[in-house]
């Protein structure tokens, strides 16, 4: 189940991302706003992701 939770989350700020890009400006704190969440809260997050892969 925290692998399923894992994988969503990976793909809504992924899909977080591109719709920052596509309205030409891209943070950490505009994707962390969108999750409502600190910014080193959703650092931390993006990390555990990238060393569970």
């Amino acid at each position: 189940m925290t692998q399923g939770v894992q994988l969503d989350f990976q793909e809504k700020a992924f899909q977080g991302v591109q719709n920052q890009v596509r309205a030409g400006h891209s943070s950490l704190d505009g994707l962390a706003s969108q999750f409502a969440m600190h910014r080193r809260t959703l650092n931390r997050r993006l990390l555990a992701w990238q060393t569970f892969r």
